[in-house]
């Protein structure tokens, strides 16, 4: 076991079942420490403000069933944590304002969390592996004006969840497949949750080249807005079977679907006043639940004034509640059905 309490240190360590603690107090602090092997655990400790952790591979673990936490106390820091290959964890936890941090996880099976407390914080976490996946990352930020971002990179079967309570915080989460002719290199099966409490918020999720995946977004607030995309490719059926969940509470929220490609779930429920859902489905055998109540609901179009379904045996079920009610919707195609109640 390797302790240190030190204001700058550098330190590598090799081999299995090592175990690294490491304390920081006082500002413009600097840790690099590179762990490699199997089993090994870091813990480190920076407190103080404008410390620089910042560059890839500063702090990193390299191998299999590694442990690191991290804990940062203090204003304007900013600190990058990375872990290559295989079941590892990694725990990030930031306490302050103005603070930047990140993890990259390289490999399958691995677990990613951070935490932040404190406003204008910046969270980005990124997961990639050709052929692996299973992995998860869990952000978690309370205050206003945060920023918290996701990426999946290739692999499948990856979860994401992001939690914001504040103000004007915004979450971005990407899973990228490849647009290739290579099935095991597409990034499916992935499920994403984002739950944003407060008011001007923002969550936009993007999944491309991939099939099968869950978006749920859940925001209770006003003037929150939420944006799903499916970009889907030609081959292999890329772009199919994905399920879309937006649940909004408050005044003047905005939901946008756009799911090209086959067989893809939207359901959107908003409640209050002066909500606005815009629908595009292009493709064949999509369903459609959108549910407004409330005074002044619009259903409209993401590129022309029309919500729209283009293909097959399309479903759409929209009940709106309320007075001055509106729909925009275009159906194109055969065997398409629509189901409209508005009106208490």
């Amino acid at each position: 076991m390797l302790s240190l309490l030190a204001a700058a240190c550098t330190a590598t360590v090799f081999a299995q079942s090592n175990t690294l603690s490491l304390s920081q107090t006082g500002n413009g602090n600097q840790a690099p420490v590179t762990q490699r092997g199997l089993g090994n655990t870091l813990t480190l400790s920076q407190t103080g403000d404008a410390n620089t952790v910042r560059l890839y591979g500063q702090v990193s673990q390299q191998g299999q069933n590694n442990t690191g936490a991290i804990n940062i106390t203090g204003n304007s820091n900013q600190f990058s944590f990375s872990q290559g290959g295989s079941s590892n964890t990694g725990d990030l936890s930031v306490t302050g304002n103005n603070n930047l941090s990140s993890i990259y996880a390289f490999g399958s099976g691995n677990e990613t969390s951070i935490k932040q407390l404190g406003d204008n914080n910046q969270a980005g976490a990124t997961s990639s592996d050709l052929i692996g996946g299973h992995s998860q990352i869990s952000i978690e930020q309370m205050g206003n004006g945060n920023v918290g971002n996701v990426l999946f990179g290739n692999g499948g079967n990856n979860k994401a969840t992001i939690a914001q309570t504040g103000e004007n915080n915004q979450s971005n989460v990407t899973a990228r497949g490849y647009d290739s002719y290579t099935p095991a290199f597409f990034s499916s099966n992935n499920q994403v949750s984002v739950t944003q409490n407060g008011a001007d918020n923002q969550s936009n999720v993007n999944i491309w080249y991939s099939s099968d995946n869950q978006i749920t977004i859940e925001q209770n607030g006003n003037g929150n807005s939420a944006v799903t995309s499916h970009t889907g490719g030609i081959n292999f059926g890329q772009g199919n079977y994905n399920q879309t969940y937006i649940a909004q509470t408050g005044e003047g929220n905005l939901a946008n679907v756009s799911q090209p490609g086959n067989s893809n779930t939207a359901s959107v429920t908003q409640q209050g006043n002066v909500n606005t859902a815009y629908l595009s489905q292009n493709g064949s055998l999509h369903a459609a639940t959108i549910r407004q109540e409330g005074n002044s609901n619009t259903l409209t179009g993401l590129t022309s004034s029309f919500a729209s379904q283009s293909g097959v045996g399309n479903t759409l079920t929209l009940t709106q509640t309320g007075d001055g009610n509106m729909l925009r919707f275009s159906q194109t195609g055969n065997g398409n059905t629509a189901t409209v109640t508005q009106g208490r």
